[in-house]
């Protein structure tokens, strides 16, 4: 992924010119840093050696309650959910999330270990509407809690790394933005 940085940058400077967003709003960057270190600054690539961050989640219990801050929308046995979460299946869908951003190619069949699941979920619809193609999409997806108890220590890394990358369908548009507490 980071041999792509250069191609970024390149596409960010692109977007200064020709505006964000429907008004093209113009903007200005000046420097970027990558894991706190300065990396572009005034139009200058100041290095070519990108390292990624190695991110390390903290144990402190095996029982978790998840927040889910924005709605999670989430396709399960074919259909977005609007109540009942399956927590394996949710899991599978983060770890291969996590394969595809690391370009792994392999066949997730992590089936995650706990004592108890509970939840407490209700559907929420959001609307977007698109003026390029002049059309109104529905973003739909659950909001709520769940709780897992005993979970492994698989399951809780994958927890952790959805606080930062998200989980779900349109997590480019904030969807599916999670906070964990231990309990």
């Amino acid at each position: 992924m980071n041999e792509f940085i250069p191609y970024f940058i390149v596409a960010f400077e692109n977007m200064q010119n020709i505006g964000l967003g429907y008004r093209k709003d113009k903007f200005e960057f000046k420097r970027i840093l990558l894991n706190g270190k300065l990396i572009y600054e005034d139009r200058v690539l100041l290095t070519k050696e990108f390292r990624s961050l190695n991110y390390m989640p903290e144990f402190k219990e095996n029982n978790i309650k998840v927040n889910l801050k924005t709605p999670l929308r989430i396709k399960q046995d074919g259909k977005i959910i609007t109540k009942n979460l399956n927590i394996a299946k949710f899991l599978r869908g983060i770890k291969r999330h996590y394969n595809l951003i690391k370009n792994i190619d392999e066949k997730v069949d992590y089936i995650p270990k706990f004592r108890e699941f509970t939840q407490r979920l209700k559907f929420v619809n959001l609307n977007r509407y698109s003026n390029r193609q002049r059309k109104k999409y529905e973003f739909g997806g659950v909001v709520g809690e769940f709780k897992i108890f005993d979970l492994d220590d698989e399951g809780i890394k994958l927890l952790e790394l959805s606080k930062i990358i998200g989980a779900g369908k349109s997590t480019t548009f904030g969807l599916g933005s999670i906070e964990i507490d231990y309990i």
